[in-house]
């Protein structure tokens, strides 16, 4: 088999902070480089080989022969290697190398593989171990102390798999609104099920990330798949009319407007907030194909029958004006 190599590059610009992340992998090593740069800041973690943590990851129980970790940060630098006798050795800054270390060079190498794991280190199989000890809760204990998107996101959905608790779920959702990427975030959204909404909780924490998503197209992907799954009930309807506001695209508004019109159990105040948000659109087909959808649903009622017919006298063509009109009559 020939080896292979995968290079992997996250670049991150924020408030000038860049971030480079660099996976090599063949066929018989692994080589991981990242480095973080922002000013007086510098930071580069350089590892390869097998490296096999100890159990409380305060340090390293063994490496594989040709195994390194290489951690610099400002002006420390720490390098461990196993020597020929299989011993650990240990080298910081100029300092000679040695199997022994002080408790200042000690924190370090605790420090340095605390940056390994935040950034990805042994990602899944670590994960796993976490999740046989302490279930979801555990893992979203640790989510706060990861700094790798990729990893963020197997956290939240492995912690999906047996959350029923409404807390739980809550939790996992408002963690899920702190991701960067708005497609990771649809991620997490589709892995939600019915059960885990039942509790106004979780749903509030389900539409308060998805209404901070700032893509519209994720957004309605997300909106979308809930509907198709029949995941929509009419306890949602305020907070996906919310949605809807968000949006955009008349087009894209369209679909959520009769979307929220196929459920049952719309109550006044609901009514009038719809017909509101059919007032703000701007063409005059999109008005009239929704107030005829509305004219055979909404209850019969003066304060209703009122407000909708003054979103009617905002229809400027006069043909789509006396469609609506001759479905009232």
């Amino acid at each position: 088999m020939k080896p292979e190599t995968f290079v992997i590059l996250f670049c991150l610009l924020f408030a000038g902070t860049y971030v480079a992340w660099t996976q090599r992998t063949r066929f018989s090593s692994n080589t991981v480089s990242m480095t973080i740069s922002s000013g007086d800041y510098y930071e580069e973690i350089r590892y390869a080989g097998k490296i096999v943590l100890n159990e409380e990851e305060t340090g390293i129980a063994t490496m594989s022969q040709g195994s390194y970790l290489k951690y610099t940060i400002n002006d420390n630098t720490l390098l461990v290697e196993q020597n020929d006798q299989q011993q650990l050795v240990y080298q910081v800054n100029d300092d000679r190398p040695t199997a022994s270390l002080s408790i200042n060079d000690n924190k370090l190498v605790t420090e340095a593989i605390h940056e390994m794991i935040a950034w990805g280190f042994d990602a899944r199989p670590r994960m796993e171990r976490l999740y046989a000890k302490g279930g979801s809760n555990i893992l979203l204990n640790e989510f706060r102390k990861l700094k790798a998107m990729h990893v963020k996101v197997m956290y939240l959905n492995k912690a999906l798999q047996d959350s029923l608790m409404t807390d739980s779920v809550a939790s996992i959702l408002q963690l899920t609104a702190s991701l960067e990427s708005d497609h990771d975030k649809g991620v997490i959204l589709k892995q939600i099920t019915a059960p885990q909404l039942t509790h106004s909780s979780a749903r509030d924490a389900f539409f308060a990330t998805l209404n901070g998503m700032a893509s519209d197209g994720d957004r309605l992907s997300v909106f979308t798949h809930l509907v198709q799954q029949g995941m929509l009930t009419a306890n949602m309807f305020d907070a996906a009319m919310g949605t809807a506001a968000r949006t955009g695209s008349d087009q894209d508004k369209m679909f959520f407007y009769k979307t929220l019109l196929t459920l049952d159990n719309i109550t006044n105040d609901q009514w009038m907030a719809f017909l509101h948000a059919v007032d703000g659109l701007h063409s005059n087909t999109d008005k009239s194909e929704l107030l005829i959808a509305i004219a055979d649903k909404m209850p019969a009622n003066e304060a209703l029958r009122k407000a909708y017919m003054d979103v009617v006298s905002t229809i400027k063509d006069d043909a789509e004006y006396a469609r609506v009109m001759r479905q009232v009559k």
